[in-house]
């Protein structure tokens, strides 16, 4: 069995307590079965036998806009990379508005 998180904030990069809730929770599922994370920045690491992803936003929805659109725009551009690279899980779990649409897709 699998489950995969997706949510705005993991370490390093933490803001608030979704973060560090989801570092804590990851950590402890991860002894009963695999876990994936997929987060907002960038990169590909193995914590354990955790594997995060980061996702940057897509320069193409964020650049040349109205820059009051670019939190918006960068947080859909997110979502729609990380539904892009599917999810194989038997269990999704989201954190926040910021991600929430990555799962629903």
């Amino acid at each position: 069995m699998k489950v995969t998180y997706i949510a705005n904030e993991y370490p390093p990069n933490v803001y608030g307590g979704a973060g560090v809730h989801l570092k804590y929770l990851s950590k402890e599922i991860s002894k009963l079965m695999d876990v994936e994370v997929k987060c907002f920045g960038g990169g590909e690491r193995m914590e354990g036998n955790i594997k995060v992803t980061g996702y940057e936003m897509w320069d193409r929805l964020t650049g040349g806009y109205d820059p009051r659109f670019k939190s918006a725009l960068g947080a859909v551009s997110i979502n729609l990379a990380m539904a892009r690279d599917g999810i194989d899980s038997e269990i999704v779990h989201t954190h926040t508005w910021y991600a929430a649409y990555a799962g629903y897709l």
